[in-house]
């Protein structure tokens, strides 16, 4: 009578994977698709690939609580963690993701693709669908984006999107967004800056697999799938001397957040001089003008997609208060800004 305590307090192995098994099937079950529980799979969707920012990570935090992003955009209540589940026999690792993923990622609530909880390109292709009287019965979204990610790490999500979509039946592709670029130009935990020519020939990839799905799922030789990939954004005005200072709370500002808690993206927000600060704005232009030329050439190379290219995101510029409480990442009040500019690149809706 005695073994099955002992075995809690001190699991074996097989023992620690029965639990982690069951917790998996049980949050799996809570939160599952409409087409997991035997109800019909969807029939188009929308994907998004991309970074931190299409992951949302951060979003529901702010840097000025009681100020824009915070209670003056969306309210305390509003600005909830998402339901996370874990999949697999997990290990600390995962476990330890599974726990940090509320604030890592806000795909279904606040990312500017797919967020539900803010009017998302997912929202807006919703409304727009209905009211041309289409049904969103069966209409999903796929986020495929990691925050951290750099090109090579999105070229990655790409090649998984075909085999998502064979599993659900190879539904209709009926818009793409993406982010890509903003690591490659960042000096991080992730690795050194990508250098420009590796950094084409790897997005020049991703979009040749996007490509390769297009041909793969759509229904007839006309269809073409909507693909906006979005610019990236001027990283280095956030190193003004505004956001270094702004306060967090009392006795806390941004400074003692970037240098000892969240060390983001270095090489280009710390700069003390114009000349400084042009050359690292120089830095993004160069990425950009990559991203562009790419879009272009991808439509030429691939009649099965319509590309375009997001300047909305390359021209934004947020203040202080728009930011996450790591002091980089946009907040729930610029997921929504970015959206708006972004949606306003798109021709199609």
């Amino acid at each position: 009578m005695k073994r099955p305590l002992l075995m809690l307090l001190n699991p074996t192995s097989s023992t620690k994977t029965l639990c982690v098994n069951a917790l998996a099937l049980s949050l799996f079950l809570a939160n599952a698709p409409a087409w997991a529980m035997g109800k019909a799979p969807p029939q188009r969707v929308m994907v998004a690939l991309g970074d931190s920012m299409t992951a949302g990570t951060f979003a529901n935090t702010t840097s000025s609580p009681g100020r824009r992003g915070g209670a003056g955009a969306l309210s305390a209540s509003e600005l909830q963690p998402e339901v996370q589940t874990v999949s697999g026999q997990a290990s600390t690792r995962d476990l330890l993701k599974f726990l940090l993923k509320p604030v890592l990622e806000n795909k279904n609530t606040y990312s500017w693709a797919t967020g539900r909880r803010i009017p998302s390109h997912f929202e807006r292709l919703r409304d727009v669908l209905r009211s041309r009287g289409e049904s969103v019965e069966h209409f999903e979204a796929l986020n495929f984006s990691v925050p951290g990610s750099k090109s090579l790490q999105i070229l990655e999500q790409a090649r998984k999107l075909r085999d998502e979509l064979r599993s659900r039946g190879n539904p209709r592709i009926e818009y793409l967004a993406m982010t890509i670029g903003a690591n490659d130009v960042c000096d991080s935990t992730m690795g050194p800056v990508v250098p420009d020519a590796e950094f084409e020939s790897t997005t020049r990839e991703v979009f040749a697999q996007i490509a390769a799905t297009a041909r793969s799922v759509r229904k007839n030789s006309d269809e073409r799938i909507r693909v906006l990939v979005a610019g990236i954004p001027p990283i280095p005005t956030s190193g003004g001397p505004e956001f270094w200072q702004h306060q967090i709370l009392p006795g806390l500002t941004c400074e003692t957040i970037r240098k000892r808690v969240f060390p983001f993206c270095p090489n280009l927000i710390r700069w003390n001089s114009e000349v400084e600060f042009e050359d690292r704005m120089n830095q993004v232009a160069r990425k950009n003008a990559i991203l562009e030329r790419l879009v272009h050439e991808a439509n030429e190379r691939n009649p099965e997609l319509e590309m375009v290219f997001g300047s909305g995101l390359a021209e934004v510029r947020f203040a202080p208060e728009d930011l996450a409480m790591d002091c980089f990442h946009p907040n729930a009040w610029a997921q929504k800004r970015m959206s708006e500019e972004l949606w306003r690149n798109q021709p199609w809706y």
